[in-house]
């Protein structure tokens, strides 16, 4: 239903795009948590992002991604945050397919599950103190 008509659900903010470019050319890490799936996040994002391309000017439904470091869905917050948490996290391809994330120290871009550990060893955080939600 709301990927059939997004404009219907979903706020359009304008802002998005640009916060995250700034963020992204001031040299910090970006992340999405959320507690959706990855086919749900997708169509949200590809929506928010739309009127903007890609670097080399063509436009795809995963553009949005240029904009984060890693995405982490269907995250089950707030328990996400709370180290002794022990989801695992499984890397998600762009197709949707879903299979164990092998090593967290693999230029991997899209999760599903986890907890803010796994945040923390995919980004090269070694302190709560560097991280801004």
């Amino acid at each position: 239903m709301v990927a059939e008509d997004p404009k219907s659900y979903i706020n359009d903010d304008t802002g998005i795009v640009p916060m995250l470019k700034m963020l992204r050319d001031s040299g910090r890490s970006t992340f999405l948590v959320t507690n959706s799936v990855w086919d749900y996040t997708n169509i949200v994002m590809t929506f928010l992002s739309r009127t903007h391309v890609e670097k080399d000017g063509t436009s795809s439904k995963f553009s949005w991604l240029q904009y984060f470091d890693v995405v982490i869905t269907g995250s089950a917050k707030p328990g996400f945050f709370h180290e002794e948490n022990r989801a695992n996290l499984f890397e998600v391809g762009r197709n949707v397919s879903i299979v164990p994330a092998k090593g967290l120290n693999n230029a991997c871009r899209i999760f599903q599950g986890g907890n803010v550990a796994h945040l923390h060893k995919l980004l090269n955080i070694e302190s709560r103190s560097q991280v801004v939600v």
